[in-house]
């Protein structure tokens, strides 16, 4: 199969970063921003040039990573659910995952991280306490709908006809 000359595309990944509902930030080995998309400079409040070449800490502000950096250490982080300050000083939550990048021989040239904020359900005017209950779950599980359904007590089919019923 021939590949498709998408991928012919000069900076693809930039504009797939630049087009993503998430943040996307890119460190070097010192741990240094190299890259923020602007949906990081929405969710942070931090704007590029605040933050390129800084201790990624001076924009993703997180108290876990205070203590130490769990992608350094670790190698990657997978759907984990962290506090973070923005630049106002407010804390919200985020979902974060993260990855080592390496280079062709292995070696570790840097790091990249995903996250988006994690917000409350909102209960819509009108909505019935089950169609609120069910959202609440879908949040609190973090749209795992296997999870969702565990914790409601109900068979991921249901789960899925509930969804459905109320446009969830």
């Amino acid at each position: 199969m021939q590949q498709s000359r998408i991928f012919d595309v000069p900076d693809l990944w930039r504009l797939i970063a630049e087009n993503s509902f998430d943040a996307v930030v890119i460190v070097d080995t010192d741990q240094r921003i190299v890259y923020w998309n602007s949906q990081a400079v929405r969710i942070t409040g931090f704007t590029a040039s605040e933050v390129l070449g800084q201790n990624c800490l001076v924009g993703v502000r997180c108290p876990n990573c205070l203590r130490r950096c769990g992608l350094f250490t670790k190698g990657e982080i997978c759907e984990r659910t962290l506090p973070l300050i923005t630049r106002s000083g407010r804390e919200i939550t985020v979902v974060k995952n993260a990855q080592l990048v390496r280079d062709g021989k292995g070696k570790v040239i840097g790091g990249i991280e995903i996250f988006h904020r994690l917000r409350r359900a909102r209960t819509r005017p009108g909505a019935s306490e089950e169609e609120n209950r069910v959202q609440d779950a879908l949040v609190a599980n973090r749209y795992s709908r296997e999870k969702t359904a565990r914790t409601l007590g109900v068979s991921r089919a249901t789960l899925w006809r509930k969804m459905k019923k109320y446009d969830l």
